[in-house]
């Protein structure tokens, strides 16, 4: 069976209770071809309010029952875990969150957009237009399995830009349009 492998987060919040989190995680099925690791990534993978983060952890921790979702233990071994136990290391992550002013010290965060010359999604379509206008962003490529989407990216330099993008333009996926934010850690331990 396949499941997804947890091996660390971050969370970071700002005065007015606008929060991020970030986690990094693979499959553990999933290898890197040259180093003979699982293969892992960190990703934003939700923004707002600590209420709309629980939503998310919620949903989430229900796959710790099934074994869906397991934690990192050491370079090779994974541990289950009981939903108890996924709660109690937000509860804590949430309690002693970063603040937000340091996300992009921890990060490089890049906005990157894959899109066909027409989207069925009018809004959507006028979002990413905006957005592509208003950064001066020229396509640079194509997707590798779809080439009718051209590839736009913007590197983010500041949080209050970063935050601006992910309330105009949070991470998406059509048949016609991708929004999503690429994370690189900047440090080996976060």
């Amino acid at each position: 069976m396949s499941y997804s492998i947890e091996y660390n987060r971050a969370i970071y919040k700002d005065d007015e209770g606008f929060m991020m989190l970030f986690i990094k995680q693979g499959d553990n099925n999933v290898w890197e071809s040259d180093n003979k690791q699982r293969a892992r990534d960190w990703s934003l993978v939700e923004h707002g309010s600590e209420k709309e983060l629980w939503k998310y952890l919620g949903s989430r921790a229900g796959y710790t029952m099934g074994g869906g979702l397991q934690r990192a233990a050491g370079w090779t071994d994974t541990k289950s875990m009981e939903i108890e136990e996924y709660i109690k290391i937000y509860r804590s992550k949430i309690k002693n969150a970063k603040p937000l002013e340091r996300v992009l010290e921890d990060f490089s965060i890049s906005l990157v957009i894959y899109k066909r010359d027409v989207i069925a999604d009018s809004e959507l379509e006028t979002k990413i237009l905006t957005v592509i206008d208003h950064y001066g962003l020229t396509s640079y490529g194509s997707h590798y399995y779809d080439r009718e989407k051209k590839k736009y990216r913007y590197s983010i330099s500041s949080v209050g830009e970063l935050r601006n993008l992910l309330q105009q333009l949070p991470p998406s996926w059509t048949d016609d349009a991708t929004v999503r934010y690429e994370i690189s850690a900047r440090k080996s331990r976060i």
